[in-house]
């Protein structure tokens, strides 16, 4: 049912780290006949891919078979620290979080590696919705060790809460209850 009156967009975080070689679309028969059809997203660090890397995300066009332009790519540039203290600062203006600028700042001087993590826009903007949550008012960071995945889960954990409380603000038909009960 699915294949035959679906469309998907698949998210393919951190591709890099799966260690594939051969390209995603064929191995997996992706908008081929009764195959699955779908548009991807793939993020990776292309250091890591080597030179010849987008062979294994270039969908095939089957009619075509010189170059295809059925792969569009973006290459995210990493913010510098004049960069990140902007956004911060528009970030606290617009959002009004618990933390000021300047504890953002100190955050990302003395926790081990915040710094490089939070040149990354999308970890930056992850950095500060999740960082008055995670470490509360912990003034000590010289011991505090912050991952990617710390603040993805946090992130995650976030989102989730968002999700319930919009859920539960809203009018549901009965199934929508019932399914939301279940999640709950």
């Amino acid at each position: 049912e699915l294949k035959a009156h679906r469309e998907f967009i698949v998210i393919c975080d951190g591709y890099d780290e799966s260690q594939q070689t051969r390209n995603l679309y064929t191995s997996n028969r992706l908008n081929q006949p009764g195959g699955w059809r779908v548009q991807m997203v793939i993020s990776c660090r292309i250091e890591y891919s080597g030179v010849d890397y987008k062979h294994c995300f270039e969908p095939s066009d089957r009619n075509n078979s010189g170059k295809t332009d059925l792969l569009q790519e973006a290459i995210i540039t990493p913010f510098d620290k004049d960069q990140i203290q902007s956004y911060v600062e528009q970030y606290v203006s617009l959002k009004k979080p618990s933390w000021k600028p300047e504890d953002y700042q100190e955050a990302f001087k003395k926790i081990h590696n915040l710094q490089d993590l939070v040149k990354n826009p999308f970890l930056l903007k992850l950095s500060l919705e999740v960082l008055p949550r995670l470490l509360g008012n912990n003034n000590n960071y010289s011991t505090t060790r912050i991952t990617r995945i710390q603040l993805y889960d946090e992130f995650v954990a976030q989102w989730i809460e968002r999700g319930k409380k919009r859920l539960t603000e809203i009018e549901l038909s009965s199934s929508g209850k019932s399914t939301f009960k279940q999640f709950s």
